[in-house]
């Protein structure tokens, strides 16, 4: 009774491995099987590098050379933030462009008395390298926070 219950329990992962694992390893020396979803159509190891457009399967093992930030300037407190005690953190999505511009600045978490301004502005001054993907430069999109402390 016993070996029974351990078999039926067996069977499926046995089976997983001769339908799944196994496969993979005899065939992965002749193709690629990791795919990874971009949005510029290249050849990516990372999981996205978004160029608003269409998506394209891409593989793993590529050349690329990630996003570098060169300089990321401090954000202003304004005196009405100052006055009112205000502190948080400014959670920004910017839009890297391949040009070595900062695009669309979208704010994904805000503060009042015109911080989050002041956090758009300063992201729109960042000084970065673009991601480059198979000797390419790519758009790209990362989250960017600033921190606002009276202390």
């Amino acid at each position: 009774m016993e070996l029974l219950a351990v078999a039926k329990r067996a069977i499926p992962f046995l089976l997983g491995l001769v339908v799944g694992i196994i496969p993979t390893f005899i065939f992965s020396p002749l193709a690629d099987v990791s795919p990874v979803v971009v949005e510029n159509g290249l050849r990516s190891g990372k999981t996205y590098c978004n160029t608003g457009r269409s998506k394209f399967k891409a593989y793993r093992n590529s050349a690329e050379t990630p996003l570098a930030i060169e300089s990321k300037p401090r954000a202003a407190y304004t005196d009405s933030a100052r006055r009112s005690g205000t502190e948080g953190v400014v959670k920004l999505k910017v839009e890297f462009l391949r040009d070595g511009t900062v695009g669309n600045v979208k704010p994904l978490s805000e503060l009042p008395h015109g911080l989050t301004t002041q956090a758009i502005e300063a992201a729109s001054k960042i000084r970065f390298r673009p991601a480059v993907v198979d000797g390419v430069a790519v758009d790209s999109t990362k989250m960017i926070e600033y921190d606002f402390s009276l202390n």
